[in-house]
């Protein structure tokens, strides 16, 4: 079941676009100069990349292997629903991207700390180093020197960087709730495909919310600093919801595209918001079960409970499964696109009738 969640949410190339937001939230954490640096280096061919660190899936869920599907007629068909949700996230470039995306914020936290640990005698050099105590206590030292030397293969610079990427990615099963890790295969189906929000929810609330109820007026003024950048990155995504429209035929204001890219920093899905401002109260519905829910589950109450109550399979909501290109032809050629003639045929007769009342 989890991967035929994925399957038909993510291997799309929809999905792929979606993902280019992500720079933007690397930029919010490691400063845009080191983003656009480490891009830069990426071209190149940096060394720094996942398989350094020991990453080799997009997040901790698509690793996590289920129990009683490991034997048996179940694993086989298991092995089978893997092997082609690896097949249709290569194909739309998700995969691809994804890691892309990842090596850029492991490139850009390593570029930012060796900037930090540039000159002893800093204050930036100091915070860097009684922040870090935190975590690697006598190790500190030898982290900084091994960070200075440009020592990306060094242990302690690979944790380092892990714990980076952790900050923003569900790269590992200890940034999941707990109850995802007490959970058997029916509990954990309620987290699929939301790891991702509650991440971006955790960054909005340790680099913003904490922040500004800090006493503490310059840990405020970082916070505000934080917020800033959080809504430049909304602004981004703004631009990447609307390019998403473009290409899946739909009209879309700036400024519904702009308040997606807020909710994301809220832990709200675009798809979410999307069918909330639905005037099918039905759909608005499915935006609140959506949240609770296990992932896919409105999909199918809106195919059963559209078909007994209007009589007719929703097809569009069918096609959009479809790993790959359901998506882009049902809102171009499919049943989505015969919706949309309909919807817009309507609303311009209505113009017409308003125009001829005057």
């Amino acid at each position: 079941w989890r991967d035929i969640v994925h399957m038909t949410s993510i291997a799309n190339p929809i999905s792929t676009i979606t993902q280019t937001s992500e720079v933007l939230i690397n930029a919010h954490r490691h400063g845009y100069l080191n983003t656009i640096e480490a891009a830069g280096k990426q071209m190149k061919g940096s060394p720094i990349t996942l398989s350094k660190i020991g990453v080799t899936d997009i997040a901790a869920e698509y690793a996590d292997i289920i129990g009683a599907a490991e034997v048996g007629n179940w694993a086989k068909v298991q092995k089978g629903t893997n092997k082609t949700l690896e097949f249709a996230l290569g194909a739309s470039g998700f995969k691809k991207f994804d890691a892309m995306l990842k090596n850029n914020n492991l490139n850009g936290a390593f570029i930012k700390a060796r900037k930090l640990v540039g000159n002893k005698g800093t204050k930036a050099y100091q915070e860097f180093a009684q922040e870090q105590a935190k975590y690697f206590g006598k190790e500190t030292k030898e982290l900084m020197d091994a960070i200075r030397a440009n020592d990306h293969d060094n242990p302690l610079v690979k944790e380092y960087l892990f714990h980076q990427l952790s900050g923003t990615q569900p790269i590992s099963l200890s940034e999941y709730p707990v109850q995802y890790l007490k959970a058997g295969a029916a509990g954990r189906s309620f987290y699929y495909l939301k790891s991702f929000s509650m991440k971006m929810l955790e960054t909005t609330r340790r680099d913003v919310l904490r922040k500004l109820a800090s006493s503490d007026r310059k840990v405020v003024a970082d916070g505000m600093k934080q917020l800033v950048t959080l809504t430049v990155v909304a602004g981004g995504a703004a631009g990447i919801n609307k390019v998403k429209s473009l290409a899946l035929d739909r009209a879309e204001s700036w400024g519904e595209a702009f308040a997606d890219g807020i909710m994301l920093n809220f832990g709200l899905s675009r798809y979410a918001v999307q069918k909330f401002r639905s005037d099918n109260p039905q759909r608005r519905a499915y935006a609140v079960i959506d949240i609770l829910a296990p992932a896919k589950l409105t999909e199918a109450l809106d195919v059963g409970l559209t078909t007994l109550k209007e009589g007719e399979v929703p097809m569009d909501t069918i096609q959009r499964q479809i790993p790959w290109g359901g998506k882009i032809f049902s809102e171009w050629l499919g049943a989505a696109h015969d919706r949309k003639v309909k919807e817009r045929r309507a609303e311009r007769n209505k113009k017409l009738k308003r125009m001829r009342g005057k």
